[in-house]
């Protein structure tokens, strides 16, 4: 609430119940100035603070591609209008999806890509010229525009009319906005971006810390910079570096206190 951490209770589907796949799926979060929403289980809540508990004030539509239905994926907001983006493919198939092939001809399977919707009176499907289907990672949003990381290291922007692809320094690892509504981006053995009329390098990663297996989260507060290298594959400890517009630090996590 702005002072202290308080429980709050689980938001539940219409259904009343999760399934066992949409709780290994986990939840998304956006972060309005004056709202919080969650996703999750193809639903969107919002928080009532008033009444401390969670509201489903959005009605996502069906996605439906042919014969194939797809689910809510993730949430952003631009100008308080509301983007879904659908995903229509099980996360193993998009994960492993340079492997996959058919059983007759050998072919690699042609997937769905994710899909973006906007709502306008009704929910309406954004245009996407990009040839190739595209995999969304992480959604943010910047005034008038909403940005898209794939899970190909690539960003796209976003509109209520458009999708289109940017010129990138890089593989992009993590998205954030600043305090001034710019775009912050890390991009994998480089280093972190700001995104204004062009990318201007802010400050180099520690070369130390680069690896492909490393889940990466980017954030900023008035001008300091924190990036956040979590690693769930291996024993590696997490690490957290701090620039503060001059000077990179690493702060060092405690260590949990070992009982018998």
């Amino acid at each position: 609430d702005g002072n202290f951490w308080r429980a709050a209770p689980m938001p539940m589907p219409k259904k009343g119940y999760f399934t066992r796949g949409e709780i290994l799926e986990g939840f998304h979060e956006v972060s309005m100035p004056d709202s919080f929403w969650l996703t999750g289980a193809s639903c969107v809540w919002h928080w009532d603070n008033m009444h401390k508990n969670w509201e489903e004030k959005l009605n996502p539509p069906t996605f439906q591609d042919g014969k194939r239905l797809g689910k809510l994926w993730r949430l952003f907001f631009m100008d308080n209008k509301p983007f879904l983006v659908a995903r229509y493919e099980y996360d193993w198939m998009v994960s492993g999806r340079e492997r996959l092939k058919t059983h007759v001809h050998g072919d690699r399977i042609n997937l769905i890509g994710d899909k973006v919707y906007c709502f306008d009176n009704r929910w309406i499907e954004v245009s996407n010229a990009v040839t190739k289907p595209l995999f969304i990672e992480q959604v943010v949003s910047s005034g008038k525009k909403g940005f898209m990381r794939s899970d190909e290291g690539e960003i796209y922007q976003v509109d209520s009319s458009s999708v289109s692809k940017l010129t990138v320094p890089g593989h992009c690892e993590a998205l954030a906005v600043t305090s001034s509504d710019t775009l912050l981006a890390s991009f994998r053995d480089i280093g972190v971006y700001e995104l204004a009329k062009d990318w201007t390098l802010l400050f180099k990663v520690p070369s130390s810390q680069t690896n492909v297996a490393d889940h990466v989260s980017l954030a900023e507060d008035n001008g300091r910079i924190a990036v956040l290298y979590n690693n769930f594959l291996t024993s590696k400890a997490s690490s957290l570096w701090v620039f503060s517009g001059t000077e990179l630090s690493r702060f060092e996590f405690p260590k949990a206190v070992q009982t018998k």
